[in-house]
């Protein structure tokens, strides 16, 4: 397994990926589909990207950047992580959320966090793992398939004693 940057020959396994991978278990949006456009208004907005290449395929992508829009907040970062279901239970999640908290760490931020929903177990308890800790909690945010699921905001001060 290689954790890198994402290079322009990934965009396409990258699209790839964000428009197979999500699940209505890890995403509201998880019918959305990514276009090259998007990338690239992603990459304008300050996001950088992360991939977990195993056997010279991309098994997994982690999008981060500001959180906030505005100086305010600029010291707070966000992310996305997406695994290929072959690849999950590997420990690509965690060599990226590693990547992640150093990268994040060296670029000044000294505080990330996410959003994620609170049918995504596997999610939570890597992320309880690293030091992350539920900041809030949305009641019914979503309604997926009938089904209420509550979305979650997960953070971990950089400051404290990772990265």
């Amino acid at each position: 397994m290689i954790i890198r940057p994402m290079q322009d020959c990934d965009r396409e396994a990258v699209l790839t990926l964000q428009n197979t991978g999500w699940t209505a278990l890890t995403s509201p949006v998880y019918d959305r589909k990514w276009t090259e456009k998007d990338l690239e208004k992603n990459l304008a907005n300050g996001i950088s990207f992360f991939v977990a290449e195993v056997d010279d395929k991309i098994a997994g992508v982690l999008d981060f950047g500001p959180y906030y829009p505005f100086p305010a907040g600029k010291h707070v970062a966000t992310f996305g992580i997406l695994i290929a279901e072959a690849y999950q239970g590997q420990g690509l999640g965690k060599s990226l959320l590693k990547a992640l908290l150093t990268e994040a760490k060296a670029q000044g931020y000294t505080k990330t966090a996410m959003h994620v929903m609170g049918s995504n177990s596997t999610a939570i308890s890597l992320y309880q793992k690293y030091g992350f800790k539920e900041e809030a909690r949305l009641t019914k945010a979503f309604q997926i398939d009938g089904n209420y699921v509550d979305g979650l905001i997960f953070a971990k001060d950089l400051e404290d004693d990772y990265a």
